[in-house]
């Protein structure tokens, strides 16, 4: 199993048609990870606070995720995905993510293949 964290960004675009590339050479599976949080002005008081119920982030997070997969995984109609969406920090979030044998890429080190 391939996994890829994803957030709407272009990054995480990138991030993604590479992992669904290698999913689909290696006919492995493909899991997007996108990841919410609460901003931290969400609990600093009536002036910070956004005026978004807390619901709404993950909601926000699924369509973002969901409108990623779609655009990028048409070229891949054959491979098997998953979509999972988490709550907490990215980071910590993709360590549990994975397993021994999944490879796992991510917007930062696309970004940074993508400069070489």
């Amino acid at each position: 199993m391939i996994v890829v964290g994803i957030d709407g960004s272009q990054g995480a675009a990138r991030a993604l048609r590479f992992a669904a590339e290698e999913a689909s050479l290696r006919d492995t599976d493909l899991r997007m990870v996108a990841v919410w949080n609460i901003p931290a002005a969400y609990y600093a008081g009536e002036g910070l606070a956004p005026t978004m119920p807390i619901e709404r982030f993950e909601e926000s997070m699924r369509a973002v995720g969901e409108r990623q997969a779609a655009e990028i995984l048409a070229a891949y109609p054959d491979l098997t995905t998953e979509l999972i969406i988490v709550s907490g920090r990215p980071r910590k979030r993709s360590s549990r993510t994975r397993s021994a044998r999944t490879c796992w890429w991510s917007a930062r080190a696309a970004s940074a293949g993508s400069a070489a």
